[in-house]
């Protein structure tokens, strides 16, 4: 008698099975919503809170950081609104930090765009340097920065001002570009 009910229940149960599953498929596939028709809005389509993106090299040590209070992504303009970002980039010729108020990254071009209290610091025992912008444009790949703001650079006995500057970071190269003022005090 039990042989004859397992005999049963295995004959019946890959039927039920098969019922039920294609039952939740047909379920499934007429709760798909229709696809909505293409409509752009101001709205983002994506927020990140307490964000931390951090770029290692192939020996696995860390060249960039960047980390924000949050990033908005917006699909009008293929960009992502960071808010209070900062930038840690690691280089052999030092550590730089980047920092400000607000930051936009810009996809097509790869480019990071910094303003309101800019601030990029390197730090190096010997060298240390700080300067000080309103605005700067950033680009990871090529590790290059650059402003037409006015700038402040201070490092130990010097202190000067440009309109404009242009900064290899991975070789530590700055060229200002206009109306420059320095102030050096002898150590």
């Amino acid at each position: 008698m039990k042989e004859r009910r397992l005999l049963l229940l295995l004959t019946f149960l890959p039927i039920a099975l098969a019922v039920y599953i294609w039952d939740l498929d047909v379920n499934f596939s007429s709760s798909v919503l229709p696809e909505p028709q293409e409509q752009k809005s101001d709205l983002p389509l994506t927020i990140l809170e307490q964000t931390q993106i951090t770029q290692f090299d192939q020996h696995g040590l860390q060249v960039q950081r960047v980390s924000s209070q949050e990033l908005t992504s917006f699909e009008l303009d293929e960009l992502i609104q960071i808010n209070q970002p900062t930038i840690e980039l690691n280089t052999n010729d030092g550590n730089w930090t980047a920092t400000s108020l607000n930051g936009m990254f810009y996809q097509n071009e790869n480019r990071i765009t910094l303003s309101g209290d800019v601030t990029l610091e390197k730090h190096d025992a010997n060298t240390p340097v700080v300067m000080y912008t309103s605005q700067l444009d950033y680009y990871p790949d090529s590790r290059l920065a650059e402003t037409d703001d006015p700038v402040r650079i201070q490092a130990t006995g010097h202190d000067i001002q440009s309109e404009g500057i242009s900064i290899d970071l991975a070789h530590s190269v700055y060229v200002l570009t206009n109306r420059v003022r320095s102030i050096h005090e002898p150590l």
